[in-house]
Order: C-alpha cells, then structure tokens, then sequence
C-alpha cells in the first residue's frame, strides 16, 4: 500500500487570501483518492490517436511510466500540491530560476506532484500528475498525465528530458507527445514541475533553519 501522501501547505503557497471554491478543493481530494487506490491496484495508461514518440515506438515509453509510477509511489515520494493556480506556479518557477538546484530535495530517483489547476484543465474529476526521474547524467526526465477518476486511468501529454541545475534553463528535449512540441505544449510540464522542486527545496531549508 502506498504511504500517505505528503500534503504540502496551502498558506506556502500564497493562498490563504483568495476565496476558495469549496467544489474544486472536494473534486480535488476525491481526485487524489482515487488515484491512490489505482496506484495500489491496476490502472490503465491512455493516449490520445495523434500520440508519437521521437524514436517512433510509443510502447516502451508507456511501459516505463507505469513502472516509474508504481516506483514513485513505492518510495512514498507522491506531493500532493492540492489546488494551484497559474500566479502560484509562475512565482515558484522564478523561485527555481533564482535559486537552481543540482541535487532533487527527495529521497530516490522518482518523484510525483498531484495539482488541480481551475479553468485550465477540461476534464473533471481529475487531478494533474506530473512524474519525475532524476538521470544519471545531470538531467531530470519529466513526463505529464492527467488522473481520470470515473476510468482510473493516466492519460499521457508528453514528456521530455531537461537539465539539471533544474531552473537554471529551458534546454529541454521532447521524446513523446501529444501535440507537436512547442514553447507552450512544454511549459504545461516545465513550470509546475519547477515549482514543485522550488518548493520543496526551500521547505528542506526552513526545516533545517
């Protein structure tokens, strides 16, 4: 069974003083439920018909993000970042472009951050899962899915593989897509990844403070 998720809080993220929509955040938390328990059991990875891959062969990619799913979870490396909107995610991807990192502030090669994003994603019941592998070579593999939660399935965007120190740059390499790889299909991964690691590595730091 997966260990219980790390719930990052809301007030970090600058959130306290917007009113909240008290059907997003249940949609949420019923999201991420459901996504535990298909990461506990089986669960079904979908693509859209126009997915490719930049090698021509899409099931090795899918294999290995249902392995790299199931790893993350393992190691108990899920952050649930509860309902994010755009603002937020743009403050911490400059947070990351001030302060890049060279080592992931997790434990382990995976990691898995859970956001909704109101307005922006045109699925309900869902939640946005953003899956990353720390490389050997000083990148980090970063992959998007969106969490389906009447079909407990991913549905898989893309993924790409960008350099470490993580926000020092935008150098990144699209290996499977959705949609033709462009400055807009990229940042709907980049930044709330970016995110994610800013936030996590300052909240290492105030822990230790």
């Amino acid at each position: 069974m997966i260990s219980s998720f790390l719930k990052v809080p809301a007030s970090f993220i600058q959130m306290n003083d917007r009113p909240e929509d008290v059907r997003v955040y249940q949609e949420h938390k019923a999201a991420v439920s459901a996504l535990n328990e298909a990461l506990a059991g089986d669960f079904t990875i979908a693509m859209f018909p126009s997915m490719i891959s930049k090698d021509g062969n899409l099931q090795p990619h899918v294999a290995q993000a249902r392995s790299d799913l199931r790893s993350a979870a393992a190691s108990g490396n899920i952050f649930d970042f509860g309902v994010v909107n755009n603002p937020d995610i743009l403050l911490w991807k400059k947070k990351a472009f001030d302060n890049p990192i060279s080592v992931m502030p997790w434990e382990g090669r995976f990691a898995v951050f859970l956001m909704s994003h109101p307005g922006e994603i045109p699925y309900t019941r869902s939640v946005s899962v953003y899956l990353l592998e720390t490389l050997s070579n000083m990148k980090l593999k970063l992959s998007e899915f969106v969490f389906l939660s009447d079909s407990k399935s991913f549905l898989y965007y893309q993924s790409m593989i960008a350099n470490v120190p993580f926000g020092k740059n935008h150098l990144v390499d699209v290996t499977v897509w959705s949609q033709k790889p462009c400055l807009e299909s990229v940042d709907s991964t980049l930044p709330p990844a970016m995110m994610g690691v800013a936030f996590l590595a300052a909240s290492v730091v105030n822990d230790q403070s």
